[in-house]
């Protein structure tokens, strides 16, 4: 399975629509790698796959206390909505 696209709506930090494409800037390559200073959204793009895939982040499913569990943590705050797709073929 590869990526090619991920496309999210209010993650985080990533306040309103945003897409990546994964296919476009690689040039096939068959590994990458995705880095930036911290804050910069690399694991919000992580939630984003798994929610795609998955409908839950592992994030939200470990053992801390009762407030990580809300869904509503990975929206971006103040947002209404959330959305996480991902191509791939």
């Amino acid at each position: 399975m590869r990526f090619l696209r991920i496309e999210l709506v209010n993650l985080n930090a990533f306040h309103g629509r945003h897409r990546v494409d994964l296919e476009g800037g690689l040039a096939g390559a068959p590994l990458f790698l995705i880095v930036g200073p911290t804050g910069s959204g690399k694991s919000t793009l992580m939630d984003a796959i798994a929610l795609a895939l998955f409908g839950q982040t592992p994030r939200l499913t470990g053992r801390r206390s009762d407030d990580d569990h809300d869904p509503r943590r990975v929206m971006s705050t103040g947002t209404g909505e959330a959305m996480a797709q991902l191509e791939f073929a």
